[in-house]
């Protein structure tokens, strides 16, 4: 599997990943020569499975490779996490639990970060620094610092090397993903490619400290007009691609139950709060949080506040994805299954035959399963899981960004039943898919759409003339050309080249036995041998010809079935 070539300066950490796997009992992915490479280069750090190891579930085992193997294959464990649609719910579960907890670096390298960033020392930006971080994860810890005027900020630095690293791992993956697709034609089918290159570009995103600033300004503008929701400060005098300053922001986790009863918080109401401000996120400003895991949320006891940190994984809806996210909970709310197929016939990307009959009916099962219980008892989130899954098994590719999506809201349903486990998902989600329609109807946006129509009509009424006066001249003149965008036109001319090729050959063999039977039989004597001879070779080549082009075609055949089995 792992048979690949690769460039030097990565070959030491494509040894390390295949150890690292072979340590969790996968050795059967590799061959025999290729294990004796691994145990040669490896020495005395190369060892097998361990009989305590190979008693835990390969899920399991497969989310120890992930974390020990660091922060690229950690990320994509997370990515992965999000597509119930694609794997089965014990992974899904497993990656879900993936801690990007690591040892810290040394305070020195701190000190060298921050000079190489700033051109100045840490005592000369900062009142105080502490030097032992509160948290460190595999891309870069959290030190607690003050400014000169006293104010408590956190300081996120990035590890040394780490983009170096990240780049190569990447590079080895995205040769393994090549591999696998080439190698496996139904696995081409899960967009595997597109799903890496994805991810890829949210992690480099991640290594440059200044976007998560930006994301965490832009989320607390657009959590400004929620109560009790907060997304701590940037300073970004101190912020560059590897330092991060951000206000610092104490509460309790919101998991922390004992401690939230303690400080008197209300959870009922918390989980409202939680809930609606995740929702409005995603349906209605289109820009959220997606990792909105225990971590990553704190509750200020004082005034009952929700506070976002950690904005370094955040997902973007455009204006039409978020408008059928709304539709179909809209639509899944009034048991409208037609309505839910028909959005997402018009999102997917069919990668097979769509049966759309049996799509509509296997939507319409889901949805009358889950609500025929109250609101109360829905899992809403697993409600959508399940349709996501649906829509794949009939053939159907929704965007990446739908299943970042509910997995956020996944997240934040389990977080939320927590608190309530009365709470009704389903509810908010409907009372702010209202909220969006009134919104929509409102007479400043209403205006604003009506602004935008006149606008394009203007915009046309200048362009029809001349558009339609250069048609008139080109048709005119015969030099009117038309482009047709025709899905597989060069597999299916080539197609016809190949068809139209066997007959022409088959018509040239038949002419040739005809040829070599009338050569064999019309003339005689002595120059009548001549010609019998002549005629039975010409009878054997077309024979052959004949049998070539006959073994061509079941090989075709063949081939065809096999490709077919192979996308199945």
């Amino acid at each position: 599997m792992f048979n690949i070539r690769y460039p030097t300066r990565n070959i030491r950490r494509l040894v390390e990943v295949q150890a690292t796997f072979v340590r969790y009992g996968f050795d059967f992915l590799f061959e025999t020569t290729e294990l004796r490479r691994i145990r040669s280069l490896m020495g005395k750090r190369f060892r097998k499975a361990e009989a305590e190891t190979l008693q835990l579930g390969i899920p399991e085992r497969l989310r120890l490779i992930i974390q020990e193997l660091g922060p690229t294959y950690i990320k994509l464990g997370q990515i992965l996490s999000s597509r119930s649609d694609l794997l089965p719910g014990e992974f899904i579960r497993e990656l879900s639990r993936l801690q990007d907890q690591v040892p810290p670096f040394s305070f020195d390298q701190v000190e060298k970060v921050i000079r190489h960033e700033f051109k100045k020392s840490i005592p000369e930006i900062f009142l105080d620094f502490e030097p032992q971080p509160f948290a460190a994860a595999s891309i870069g810890q959290v030190h607690y610092a003050r400014l000169f005027d006293a104010t408590p900020v956190v300081v996120k630095v990035q590890r040394p090397e780490i983009r170096t690293q990240v780049e190569s791992d990447i590079e080895i993956i995205r040769s393994l993903v090549r591999l696998i697709e080439s190698t496996n034609g139904w696995i081409r089918r899960y967009g595997l490619s597109e799903i890496f290159d994805e991810f890829a570009r949210t992690l480099d995103r991640e290594l440059d400290y200044r976007n998560e600033a930006s994301n965490a300004d832009h989320l607390r503008r657009l959590m400004m007009p929620q109560h009790h929701v907060r997304v701590p400060v940037v300073y970004w005098e101190l912020t560059s691609e590897r330092v991060l300053t951000m206000e610092r922001c104490d509460g309790i986790k919101i998991n922390d139950l004992k401690a939230l009863d303690a400080a008197h918080v209300d959870r009922v109401e918390l989980a409202r709060v939680f809930i609606n401000s995740l929702l409005t996120q995603l349906l209605l400003e289109g820009f959220y949080h997606a990792d909105p895991h225990p971590g990553n949320l704190l509750v200020d006891p004082d005034d009952e506040t929700l506070i976002y940190i950690d904005l370094g994984m955040t997902g973007r809806l455009l204006a039409d994805q978020r408008q059928a996210l709304e539709d179909i909970i809209l639509s899944i709310m009034r048991r409208d299954s037609a309505d839910v197929t028909r959005i997402i016939m018009s999102i997917g990307t069919p990668f097979q035959k769509v049966n759309e009959r049996s799509l509509l009916y296997s939507i319409d099962y889901i949805i009358n399963r889950y609500l025929e219980v109250s609101l109360e008892q829905i899992q809403f989130a697993t409600l959508l899981k399940e349709i996501l899954g649906t829509i794949f098994r009939h053939n159907i590719r929704l965007p990446s960004e739908y299943s970042l999506a509910v997995k956020a809201i996944m997240q934040g349903e389990e977080i939320a039943r927590q608190l309530d486990p009365k709470i009704s998902i389903a509810e908010i989600a409907e009372s702010v898919s209202r909220r969006i329609i009134l919104q929509r109807l409102a007479p400043e946006n209403m205006l604003d759409a009506l602004r935008d129509t006149t606008r394009e009509f203007y915009r046309l009424r200048s362009v029809m003339p001349r558009a339609m006066e250069s048609i008139i001249r080109q048709l005119a003149e015969g030099k009117l050309v038309i482009g047709l965008d025709i899905p597989m036109f060069k597999w299916i001319i080539n197609s016809i080249l190949v068809i139209a090729n066997r007959l022409v050959a088959g018509l040239i063999i038949t002419g040739m036995l005809i040829a070599a039977a009338i050569l064999m039989n019309i003339f005689s004597g002595r120059l009548g041998t001549f010609f019998q001879v002549l005629g039975a070779i010409g009878f054997i080549i077309a024979f052959l010809l004949g049998g070539t082009m006959v073994w061509s075609v079941i090989t075709e055949i063949r081939r065809q079935e096999r490709s077919k089995k192979e996308e199945l």
